[in-house]
């Protein structure tokens, strides 16, 4: 007789090669809890919190002079009081200078210690030291 119907051959068996692999199951990611948390602080309020005291710095300042032009104008004659304008401003000045060179010096020393240099900080506290000793001597 005729052979009998030959038996189904694995794919693998056959060309393991040529089988399509089946797809992997696809697993859902949970989604990360950081994307659906609500900051802690709204980004408005924290601005508004950290710029308050440096408005209030800048508010001090004419406020002072307004104070000193008062009390000079009102007992002193027209004379000292021409001359506070002036003094007001030189002061003002004075103080912006300062606020520069602090402002620089803090952010040179953080960039300095966020790269664990201290060696490099040091040198930059030292420098600002000098600069401020002569800044001071000029003024004075």
């Amino acid at each position: 007789g005729a052979p009998g119907p030959r038996p189904a051959l694995s794919c693998r068996r056959a060309i393991p090669r040529a089988c399509p692999t089946p797809p992997a199951p696809a697993v859902e990611e949970p989604a990360p809890e950081a994307a659906t948390e609500e900051p802690a602080e709204p980004v408005a309020a924290e601005i508004a919190r950290i710029s308050l005291p440096a408005v209030v710095g800048l508010i001090i300042d004419p406020l002072l002079s307004l104070i000193d032009v008062s009390f000079i104008g009102a007992g002193l004659g027209p004379v000292p009081h021409a001359a506070v304008g002036p003094a007001s401003e030189l002061f003002t000045m004075t103080t912006a200078l300062t606020w520069a060179i602090t402002d620089a010096t803090a952010s040179a020393v953080s960039r300095s210690v966020a790269r664990n240099d201290r060696k490099g900080a040091l040198g930059t506290v030292e420098t600002t030291l000098a600069v401020a000793g002569a800044v001071g001597l000029a003024l004075s």
